[in-house]
């Protein structure tokens, strides 16, 4: 993730991100005056006195009036809840503060207004949202501002997000036994057959013998890491 912010990935080595349904490529390029030199270290620590614990509507009037001020380049959201409540806390940091919101004190003013604050973040292409697991992420956002007739379905509500939980997925080259060669490849080989009513694929499978020897051929594995 920290690759993909601070331009750091190897010349031609370009990363893809999706957004949504579109997809957008982060360039391996690096510039002076890329925002992204606002991050901090990986292992920096927070002092106590930048966690901020926020359960009231003024709370979240004055969070938001600070984002305005502060536009963020980057800042990462991730929610906590345990049933019954859909959502019980909302958890956004920038690279100085942590502000924890309380959607537990579900005030009809309060949840106006969290509302509004998310929806301004999600909805600003200025501002990089980071999550891990965005598309349960957003399930729960409905789930939570459901009741009140709101919800982030549409695609003009979200932008600029990276979800650093997106699977990666590998493809390798293998070698493995021709499935007519070996009992069980032949069986799936004679059930596909006769589900397509192919009987003259039937016939011929049934009536030739299995190899003494078992032949080799390349086939592509795929993992997901």
């Amino acid at each position: 993730a920290y690759a993909v912010m601070n331009g750091t990935i190897d010349p031609g080595n370009d990363m893809d991100v999706w957004v949504g349904e579109a997809r957008m490529t982060v360039a391996a390029q690096h510039s002076p005056t890329d925002p992204a030199s606002e991050l901090p270290s990986p292992s920096a620590e927070l002092p106590l006195d930048a966690i901020h614990f926020i359960d009231s509507a003024q709370g979240l009037s004055h969070l938001l009036t600070f984002f305005q001020h502060l536009l963020p380049a980057y800042v990462a959201i991730d929610l906590e809840w345990s049933d019954p409540q859909p959502v019980s806390i909302i958890q956004v940091a920038t690279s100085t503060h942590v502000f924890v919101l309380d959607c537990v004190n579900r005030t009809p003013l309060y949840m106006s207004v969290l509302h509004h604050l998310m929806d301004w973040l999600l909805r600003r292409e200025a501002t990089t949202k980071l999550f891990f697991g965005f598309p349960q992420d957003l399930v729960r956002l409905n789930l939570l501002f459901g009741p009140t007739g709101r919800a982030f379905a549409a695609d003009d509500h979200v932008a600029s997000i990276i979800d650093l939980y997106t699977q990666r997925v590998r493809r390798v080259a293998v070698s493995q036994p021709r499935p007519v060669d070996t009992p069980l490849g032949r069986e799936a080989m004679l059930g596909d057959a006769l589900k397509d009513l192919d009987f003259d694929t039937v016939q011929r499978l049934s009536a030739e013998p299995l190899q003494h020897s078992v032949r080799e051929e390349i086939a592509e594995r795929v993992f997901t890491v």
